[in-house]
């Protein structure tokens, strides 16, 4: 810096150079070649700037230049730098509190730079710093698992005791899956009686375990029949059976197995045939017995009253001779069920079963035989033998009958 300076002065001096050196020869001419003439000057005369700013180092300076240089002294230069004291060293700053430590571990502030010393650039303090956070999480308290139900859930109630700023995680489960202890009461039922005469059969059911998750419903102690309770070998056994069920046990045994005794003595080529004669009138068993009922038989067999009307259309077809004659047949049979039913209807008027049984037997035996007939003769005893045991069963009950009256 000194070394600027020094420059600075020499090219002053140099540019006021010719001034002094022509003002030195003119005074010599205007001496007129006289003696020496007296100093002017007692002092290097110098013009100095104004000292600059006080620097962070402690120093300032200043130029000074030789305006007017005394030959006959030799002064000292005068100081271009000196100490002093600088007005600021730093830059000055404002900083907020410490925010609460963060659940990261850290925590932040804001600077503000208060005062900017011109002399430094002083680096902001610390925004940032590690922490020891308050906590970490929320704290919760929850109660028991309730009991699992039969859907397989279970459920529990929790609370916040303790809301952490730094935590917004969501509550604990309050329902998860779980295996029940238990879907259903179990029963201990005791084995199927026999069947009663109504076609149904019973039972004795206790419940073992109760399940407190549900109100299982008990098993049914009582059930329609599933098998026939009439199927001995011998026909009178199965028809005294029946006779001894009551209506509704009657109406089950056919449910079962719709096989009419009459059918079950023919061959099997024939039995088809027999069974689809009685379901073809089937519906015509809610008819009164008597002329209520052969009316709805003929109907459904396609017959007239007239009966032999319809064989003369017939003519010499052979074909259409023995269908009329087959449904004739059936009709008839359907008389002799007649017989059986109203035997059956004494039961009530006071006839022993056993007796009602033996003669529906003759009856079914009889119907077995008119079926297996071949010819009209054979046809025709059949009938003849189904009146006379008629008359004799009618005999033997009327005593019975008439004490009831």
């Amino acid at each position: 810096m000194k070394r600027i300076f020094f420059f600075l002065a020499l090219a002053t001096l140099l540019s006021f150079a010719p001034a002094v050196f022509a003002a030195g020869g003119g005074g010599g001419g205007g001496g007129g070649g006289g003696g020496s003439s007296t100093p002017s000057c007692s002092q290097d005369e110098y013009d100095c700037s104004d000292w600059s700013v006080c620097s962070l180092d402690g120093e300032q300076e200043r130029i000074c230049e030789l305006v007017d240089d005394c030959a006959s002294v030799t002064d000292t230069e005068p100081d271009t730098t000196q100490s002093c004291t600088p007005e600021c060293t730093q830059d000055e700053w404002s900083c907020s509190g410490w925010s609460p430590c963060f659940a990261a571990g850290a925590q932040t502030r804001k600077c503000t730079k208060s005062f900017d010393c011109s002399l430094t650039d002083t680096a902001s303090p610390v925004t940032s710093q590690a922490c020891e956070p308050n906590c970490t999480q929320d704290e919760w308290e929850c109660d028991e698992w309730g009991a699992c139900s039969l859907q397989g859930q279970q459920a529990r109630a929790c609370t916040q005791t303790f809301d952490c700023e730094f935590d917004d995680s969501p509550a604990p489960a309050s329902a998860q899956a779980c295996t029940p202890a238990c879907t259903q009461d179990t029963w201990s039922c005791s084995s199927w009686g026999a069947c009663d005469k109504f076609g149904a059969q019973a039972r004795t059911c206790e419940r073992t375990v109760d399940c407190a998750l549900t109100a299982t419903d008990k098993p049914a102690t009582s059930a329609v029949c599933d098998h026939l309770q009439c199927d001995q070998d011998e026909l009178f056994d199965r028809v005294y059976c029946r006779e001894n069920l009551a209506p509704a046990g009657r109406a089950r045994e056919v449910e079962i197995e719709y096989f009419p005794e009459v059918c079950r003595a023919l061959d099997v080529d024939e039995q088809d045939e027999c069974v689809g004669y009685y379901a073809d009138y089937n519906v015509c068993w809610k008819e009164p017995i008597g002329e209520a009922r052969a009316a709805c038989a003929r109907k459904t067999l396609g017959l007239g009253s007239d009966i032999a009307a319809q064989k003369l259309v017939c003519g010499t077809d052979e074909e259409c001779r023995q269908e009329l004659a087959e449904h004739v047949y059936a009709l008839i049979l359907l008389r002799f069920y007649d017989l059986e039913e109203r035997a059956e209807d004494f039961i009530d008027e006071g006839v022993h079963t056993s007796i009602v049984a033996e003669f529906v037997t003759k009856v079914i035996e009889n119907k077995v035989t008119f079926s297996k007939a071949a010819t009209y003769d054979e046809r025709r005893a059949a009938i003849q033998q189904m009146r006379e045991d008629w008359q004799t069963f009618i005999t033997q009950v009327r005593p019975i009958l008439n004490r009831s009256l």
